[in-house]
């Protein structure tokens, strides 16, 4: 780019207006008449020409683009300059001015300077509302160019198209793609057209002026557009006219040195290019071999092709080498050598070249060595010093010292010694190897501060490359990255550097100042080149230098003459020029065939040159991983010379499962390889996989998600600024009901009564105490009074007096009548219940009020009847406890003390307060001591009598000397009696001063104490009632719920429900369990209520020996070691430069093994096993190996049952699902939730494995991400109404509780408080309100699905799913409405497993059998014989593996066999007898379900030999990773062995600590769970026989981590710092890769890396445990 008046770095107002120069008013005058050309130098102001245009066409980009505006776009070719022109252009207009880069389907958006706002695969509509605003697009050509071949922008409406650059619109450049779009159109629908060029040149031509006239007429033709050029004579005063001139010098002929040093380069070079010509002739030879055989692909070598691009990498470099020396010199030649040893080195230390190319690079490098040797020995370039220039120059070639003669020359003026006054140079040179090993000699000779050149200060610019398109691309496969580029080019823009080194990528394009010095160290290519580097010298009195040997002078001189005619020709021929004629520019555009395709009555077309790219798209959009791409691969098929067919491969994952072949023969190869990919578009469109607008349908996707979600699926909207729905950041408040079948109990008079009892049974007693007799008195009881029959619900435990007892409801007779007074008693009593001894009547806005309560079932007292059999109403305590007085505590004063009445019988089983003191105390009163009076000898020695001790504190005179005392006991106010209180030996020293005191005996004087109106023995039972109304509430809810799943779904319709309930049964293990974790502490068990669990049998695993595959000892270090000053060279950059996770050496890995007592068993082929151990049974039937142990479960049964016959889960059953650990009950959900999250992904995986046979992973996990997402299962739990049975708020009855037939107003509660000034409950009040996360709903869900299956079976499980609306089974055809859901869904069974052919034709049976030699091996060791081999070669089956047509790729058998593994050890955990926890089950199963683990078995049972794939970095992967599990040679992985401390950090090309998971392969682990998904579906979906096979595979592995519970690191770590632990944000690492940093406040920093945000936190959280076990030590 070049401005006339820069603008980078300067400030400039934003309403500045132009002023143009006259030759550039001429220029915009011409555009706005015809489409042009403007061909202006650099330097002279094209961009303002631009600017001036889109200004004088400014009012037709005013409008809306909905009202109908139109947009202007400027393309360019390169991404610097999306940013450079959009500021440019954003700085001059007033309007929205937006910028486009990126590839592929990767668009990013700029506004002005900001950040970039990355969206991917834009349609249609996202581009009309990113243009509603915008007014002006800066894009890259890519982008437009795919614009207009989908039609997502009218040609119509973009009013002016600017070309920068325009001269590149030459071939198959975008471009050239772009006006042919537009050549498409009619001539009134296509935009005005300008394009800005320095040279319309762009290649090398002879002298003549036709040649010249015919490249512009072939560039007018391509544009559309006249090439003009002015003829102002103001034009002169502003071009760049630096003096132009030849220093040439004397190159010498090669000595015998420099041939010796040469000698075995040029061997290697020889042999390398022998060895690339014998393996094209092999593959020309397999062709042919394989010519009449249709199914198969180029090669069964999976590494011919990537051994040939290995043996030109190296051949190249070497070639480089030699280059160095003959050009420029020793010592840069030696600089380059060391820079290609350490690239060969690091590049086969990372697998970079197959193992088969490790001798050859050992030769390479061994070759290298020398190379620098012999430059060692003859010139002894190792012994200049730096900063010695005269030793440098003597070694180095004539035309650096020419070079540096010419900087000598060019030198600041004297006196001026500022490193970087008067001079700012660019050196163009030829070749990337050049620029760095001058930048490297400049580094050297500038060393010294008081140096000759100490002027200078270089920098190197070699440019960014693209992906080639080869069949391996690795990402960040540049020199230099953009960022580096950028910051080098700033630098030399600020001064900081005065001397670029730099190839023709700074020609043209990037924004450079003003130079005074252009040296061409290489002659410039073309005229085009010429010109453009000859402009950078725009300084004044600049210079343009080109350097030539002798030799060549003559040459070179002429060169430069013709160079300067043609700048005149131009200028004469670009003056009154004429459009291009239409014929002209139609006939321009049919230089190739003009096959294209467009869907019917779409505007959108692909044609042969944009066919690759819309594949590309396509395949972008497949599943991928960091081990293998999705690129196009294929081969050309032999037909007649100059004609090509062309074949492409495409991936296993796409929808295309056959090759597709070109339609017909073309003339280039080039052309074949468009047509094949012409045929895939069409292909792909006709299959659905691509919409109208050619782009990858998401309307299919969308169709299938409302199959899943529903038509009228619609995402609830979130509050604005709120949380989102269905996150666990998103309370809602629901209104607490009573149950349904309590609903019409308020009793009324002269009607039959239902009278029930509350009956309470000692369990256990944790400690002794006294109060206790009260509740175990047997004369009286606490009676419920109801209108209405109270189901049977179950018994249940309470705690109380330091006892658990077990209550129940007992019906005493069902026709019990009340007169109208006995009515108005039993309420009066009631309320004295709750208001007096419950104390309600502290809690504001609370009334009784029978008539509009719900449930209100009325409490009575009961006595025994006279034959103690049955229980009658006691009127008697009735009538005693009715007067209100009583209730009021009054001091009584001396006179009427003197008068009291003090008998024994009166206090005994009575309860007293304490009218002298203001706390409200109530006590038991346990004793009478007559034998202790107040004057008796008080136990506090200050007082000699209790007398004396009212007296003296509370200045009380005790009236009644002789009075007996009483013992009691203080009455707690502990409401909550369901909570299990734990009694441990340190208690004592955490309770507070209080409690013990109230925990102790009181004697109390009985003149001092008044006496309640109730009995001790009727007070205490009375004191139970908030928990059992609670729970009789809770289970009524709960038994409702019951009853209506029960009739809807059907499941357990013919079984009658018990007749005495079950008691829900809940104590915490007082004692640990005998499991331990990895450190032999106990392990504590979560509380949850008792359900059988399955024992785990006994049998020993079966040990089977692993390959042994070690790699030849290498004088190559690969331990992970880089010298400390390492710099990675150009061949390394070129090839790859990404992340390099290093392998850790012996030396630097940490391996944590089992403790001393575990005995370590070996299994890797590395020592002769025993002759017993190595044995593999051979397996002769299909199924299962008879030597195979059984499993401890098995689960095939569940699935068969009649769900009619099957028992519903019982009332407490169901309840453990709806109670959250919020709750604080005795029990949750929690490990119900983790099973029935389990069962729900089995299910659901295999219902969408089965409904969408024809898609892949991928896909088919985002319809299951959306079916169990939190949102969803959230949405179909309320519309089932399933929020009313949830109980996620702890019973708090002070809080919380309704008392029956009670009201709460909650307008008033408010309203009082906030009179009184205190503070107010919160809104929604808790006593009528809960409060729930959307998640917890989702919860529930997934434990209502889990109790189904423990407690019912795992038929019943699938019908309660799709009872709420989960698609999990096949629906049967029939009326919804009068059916159940057990009528309505069906099963699936072996007739809905899809066939795993993808063709049925000859020759398949003879593919198969040849796929799968070698399988038997496999099929012995795993001990199971498949009855369908193409199962088999499906689940290992990699996507890349094209010869394979006859099976899909494992993809589907993988996502299936995942979620059947994680399902299977996630029950065994469940199972075991240690009833883990939620948490430990998932810890659990995480260490068990995780690519490690699965990797490191299947090398154990040989699985990598077999897989088929063709990946040179996969194989190397796996290669390395199967080494280093046959190094660790265990049995079982441990918890910690996963661990490496070593990660390769490229930018600083250093090691950096931090924790790190072991890289196992995925495509291991993905294989791993492919073969169980074959075995399911082999088997007939049989979940036993995948058991049987895969519990023998992994059972070591199972009770290790059993026996050991690990724990999550993340809860760990939080566990032991708490908020001393701050977690920072996931930091993008590149390549899919992840940090995170963690903070222990006080302490450390760690870092954690991984391949998500997840495993990232994980590894800082193991990295920071690590490091604070070593600190404790």
């Amino acid at each position: 780019m070049d401005e006339q008046n820069p603008v980078l770095g300067k400030d400039a107002a934003s309403d500045a207006n132009l002023e143009n120069r006259p030759y550039q008013d001429e220029m915009v005058d011409r555009a706005l008449r015809e489409n042009i050309i403007c061909a202006l130098g650099t330097g002279m102001g094209k961009n303002q020409v631009a600017v001036s245009v889109i200004k004088r066409l400014q009012y037709e980009i005013e409008p809306a683009w909905s009202e109908g505006g139109k947009r202007t776009v400027l393309v360019v070719p390169s991404v610097p300059l999306v940013e450079q022109q959009t500021k440019y252009i954003q700085k001059w207009m007033p309007c929205k001015v937006k910028g486009y880069h990126g590839s592929g389907s990767v668009v990013s958006a700029k506004e002005g300077v900001k950040d970039d706002a990355v969206t991917a695969a834009w349609t249609k509509e996202d581009w009309d509302a990113e243009l509603e605003e915008t007014r002006i697009l800066v894009m890259v050509h890519d982008i437009l160019k795919d614009i207009l071949h989908h039609d997502l922008i009218d040609v119509a409406r973009i009013n002016l198209l600017i070309f920068d650059e325009c001269h590149h619109a030459v071939g198959d450049h975008s471009y050239r793609e772009i006006r042919r779009c537009i050549q498409t159109r009619a001539e009134w629908d296509r935009p005005r057209l300008l394009g800005l060029t320095a040279s319309v040149i762009n290649c090398k031509i002879g002298n003549g002026a036709e040649e010249m006239e015919c490249l512009i007429k072939d560039l007018e033709n391509c544009l559309g557009a006249k090439v003009c050029t002015s003829i102002d004579e103001s034009m002169k005063k502003h071009e760049a006219l630096p003096t132009v001139s030849l220093d040439v010098f004397k190159d010498t002929q090669p000595d015998e040195e420099e041939r010796k040093a040469v000698e075995g380069l040029d061997e290697t070079i020889t042999w390398m290019n022998a060895a690339k010509n014998y393996i094209v002739h092999l593959e020309e030879g397999a062709k042919k071999d394989y010519l009449n055989l249709s199914h198969v692909a180029p090669t069964d070598d999976r590494f011919r092709l990537t051994i040939t691009k290995s043996l030109t990498t190296v051949t190249s470099a070497l070639s480089n080498m030699k280059r160095s020396l003959r050009v420029l010199g020793p010592w840069c030649a030696y600089q380059t050598a060391c820079m290609v040893k350490k690239d060969m080195e690091l590049m086969l230390k990372h697998g970079c070249f197959h193992k088969e190319m490790t001798t050859p690079i050992l030769g390479a490098i061994s070759q290298v060595h020398m190379f620098g040797t012999l430059l060692e020995i003859h010139y002894k370039v190792h012994k200049i010093n730096a900063g010695d220039v005269e030793g440098v120059l003597r070694l180095s070639s004539p035309k650096i010292r020419k070079l540096m003669d010419v900087l000598r020359q060019n030198k600041p003026e004297s006196g001026d010694t500022s490193p970087l006054a008067g001079l700012r140079c660019i050196i163009f040179v030829a070749a990337r190897f050049d620029a760095w090993a001058l930048h490297k000699f400049f580094e050297f000779v500038t060393a010294k501060s008081n140096g000759e050149f100490r002027f200078l200060k270089s920098g190197h610019l070699v440019g960014q490359l693209t992906p080639d398109g080869s069949e391996f691309p690795i990402p960040y496969r540049v020199n230099l990255s953009y960022k580096q580029s950028c910051a080098t080019l700033e630098k030399f823009r600020r001064g900081e550097i005065n001397l670029l080194l730099s190839t023709n990528v700074v020609e043209e394009g990037l924004d450079v100042p003003h130079c005074n010095l252009i040296i061409r160290f290489d002659k410039p290519p073309h005229y085009c080149s010429h010109l453009q580097s000859r402009a950078r010298a725009r300084a004044e009195n600049s210079k343009y230098i080109v350097l030539a040997p002798e030799e060549d002078s003559a040459k070179v001189r002429k060169d430069l003459d013709a160079f300067a005619g043609m700048d005149e020709i131009i200028r004469r021929t670009c003056v009154e020029r004429n459009l291009p004629a239409m014929a002209d520019q139609e006939m321009h555009f049919q230089d190739k065939p003009s096959d294209s395709y467009s869907p019917p009555g779409c505007k959108a077309s692909v044609t042969l040159s944009s066919a690759l790219s819309f594949l590309q798209r396509y395949t972008n959009t497949l599943m991928d991983d960091r081990s293998s791409s999705n690129v196009i691969r294929g081969q050309f098929l032999d037909t007649q010379p100059g004609q090509y067919v062309y074949r492409i491969y495409m991936s296993l994952s796409s929808a295309i499962k056959r090759p597709v072949t070109s339609s017909r023969p073309m003339p280039t190869q080039k052309l074949a390889k468009q047509a094949a990919a012409l045929e895939c578009i069409r292909l792909l469109h006709q299959l659905g996989e691509l919409n109208d607008n050619l782009l990858p349908n998401a309307q299919e996707q969308l169709r299938d998600m409302k199959k899943i979600l529903g038509l009228d699926f619609q995402r609830e909207a979130g509050e604005e600024g709120g949380s989102i729905p269905g996150t666990k950041k998103r309370p809602q408040y629901y209104t607490k009901q009573s149950a349904a079948l309590l609903s019409n109990c308020r009793p009324v008079s002269n009607e039959p009564l239902f009278l029930y009892t509350i009956t309470t049974t000692f369990i256990r007693s944790f400690q002794d105490e006294p109060a206790a007799r009260f509740i175990a008195d047997q004369s009286r009881a606490i009676g419920l009074l109801s209108r209405t029959c109270i189901p049977a619900l179950p018994p249940f435990d309470v705690f109380i007096y330091k006892a658990e007892y077990r209550v129940a409801l007992t019906l005493v007779n069902s026709d019990t009548f009340l007169t109208e007074q006995q009515l108005d008693d039993v309420q009066t009593f009631h309320t004295n219940v709750y208001e007096q001894v419950i104390r309600f009547s502290e809690a504001i806005a609370l009334s009784f009020k029978p008539d509009v309560a719900d449930g209100a079932i009325y409490t009575v007292p009961l006595t025994r009847s006279s034959e103690q059999s049955s229980w009658d109403i006691d009127w008697d305590v009735m009538a005693r406890v009715k007067e209100p007085s009583q209730y009021s505590v009054v001091s009584q004063p001396d006179e009427a003390r003197k008068r009291m009445k003090i008998t024994p019988d009166r206090y005994r089983d009575g309860v007293v307060t304490r009218w002298y003191k203001t706390d409200d105390d109530r006590f038991f009163v346990l004793n009478v001591r007559e034998d202790f009076t107040p004057s008796t000898p008080s136990p506090i020695d200050e007082f000699s009598s209790f007398a004396e001790y009212f007296e003296r504190k509370y200045g009380i005179e005790i009236q009644q000397l002789h009075q007996p005392m009483l013992t009691t006991k203080y009455c707690s106010r502990e409401m909550n009696l369901l909570r299990c209180p734990i009694y441990k030996e340190d208690a004592a020293s955490k309770t507070s001063k209080l409690t013990i005191q109230r925990d102790k005996s009181l004697m109390l004087v009985p003149e001092l104490c008044q006496l309640f109106p109730f009995p001790a023995s009727l007070y205490s039972k009375c004191l139970v009632l908030p928990s059992v109304m609670y729970r009789l509430n809770t289970f009524c809810q709960v038994l409702d719920l019951r009853r209506q799943i029960q009739r809807e779904t059907g499941i357990g319709s013919t079984v009658q429900d018990p007749i005495n309930w079950p008691p829900l049964i809940y104590s915490p293990k007082l004692t640990p369990a005998t499991g331990t974790d990895s450190n032999n502490e106990a392990v504590d068990c979560e509380t949850e209520l008792r359900f059988p669990n399955s024992q785990t049998a006994e049998s020993e695993p079966i040990h089977v020996p692993g390959p042994s595959t070690a790699l030849e000892d290498s004088p190559i270090p690969l331990n992970g070691e880089l010298p400390d000053n390492f710099e990675p060279g150009l061949v390394y950059a070129s090839y790859q430069r990404e992340k390099f996770y290093c392998i850790e050496g012996s030396n630097k890995r940490k391996q944590l093994t089992e403790s001393a007592g575990e005995s370590k068993r070996l299994i890797s082929g590395r020592r002769k096993p025993d002759a017993s151990e190595g044995k593999v049974s051979k397996v002769t039937e299909c199924g299962c190996a008879p030597h195979l142990s059984d499993p401890p479960f098995l689960l095939d049964a569940e699935f068969n049952v009649d769900a009619t016959t099957a028992p519903l889960p019982d009332v407490c059953q169901l309840l453990n699902a709806l109670v959250t650990a919020k709750a604080s009950d005795g029990f949750n959900l929690e490990r119900l939730e983790v099973i029935g999250e389990s069962f729900l992904k089995l299910t659901s995986y295999i219902h969408m494995f089965f409904r969408f046979p024809q898609h892949q992973e991928g896909r088919l996990t985002q319809l299951f991400d959306q079916q169990v997402s939190n949102y969803n299962l959230y949405r179909l739990a309320k519309l089932k109404g399933l929020q009313r049975y949830v109980v996620n708020q702890a019973f708090e009855p002070v809080e919380t509780f309704v008392p029956p037939g009670f009201v709460f107003d909650e307008e008033e509660s408010n309203a009082v408080l906030a009179n009184s000034g205190t503070k107010a409950e919160k809104f929604p009040s808790p006593r009528i309100h809960q409060a729930i996360e959307d998640k917890t709903i989702a919860d529930v869900v997934e434990a209502m699905i889990g109790t189904f299956l423990i407690n019912s079976s795992a038929r019943s499980a699938q019908l309660f799913m799709s009872w709420i609306g989960l698609h999990v089974l096949p629906e049967l055809p029939g009326p919804e409405e009068e059916r159940t859901t057990a009528e309505r869904y069906g099963r699936f069974d072996v007739t809905s497993i899809p066939t795993p052919m993808l063709r049925n034709d000859s020759d398949t049976e003879l593919v198969l059998k040849r796929l799968t030699a070698g399988f038997d091996d496999f099929e012995n060791r795993i001990g199971y014989k498949f009855h369908n081999r193409a199962y088999l070669l499906q689940a290992f089956t990699h996507r890349s593996y094209d010869p394979n047509d006859i099976t899909d790729c494992y993809q589907r058998l993988e996502y299936l066999g995942d979620a059947v593994i994680d399902f299977l050890i996630t029950r065994y955990v469940y199972e075991d007898e240690k009833s883990f926890n939620s948490g430990m089950m998932s810890d659990m199963r995480s260490a068990l379900v995780n690519n490690r683990t699965f990797s490191t078995l299947a090398v154990k049972y040989n699985y990598h030999n077999h897989i088929k794939f063709r990946n040179l970095r996969l194989y190397n992967h796996i290669e390395e990773f199967v080494q280093e599990v046959q190094e660790k040679d265990q049995d079982v992985l441990t918890l910690e062995a996963d661990m490496m401390c070593t990660n390769f950090d490229d930018e600083k090309d250093t090691e950096e600590e931090g924790f790190e998971e072991a890289d196992a392969p995925k495509v291991l682990g993905d294989v791993f769970e492919s073969v169980a998904g074959a075995i399911f579906v082999d088997s007939g979906l049989s979940l036993d026989v995948v058991w049987r096979v895969y519990y023998n595979i992994m059972r070591p592995q199972i009770e290790y981590v059993v026996k050991h519970c690990p724990k999550n690191p993340i809860r760990e770590l939080m566990e032991l710092e708490g908020p001393n632990c701050r977690f920072g944000p996931g930091e993008p690492l590149g390549n899919g890769r992840w940090s995170v940093q963690v903070t222990i406040l006080g302490r450390d920093t760690y870092i954690g890396k991984g391949n998500n945000i997840r495993a990232a936190k994980t590894n800082a959280s193991k990295a920071a445990l690590e490091g604070l076990r070593k600190t404790q030590r």
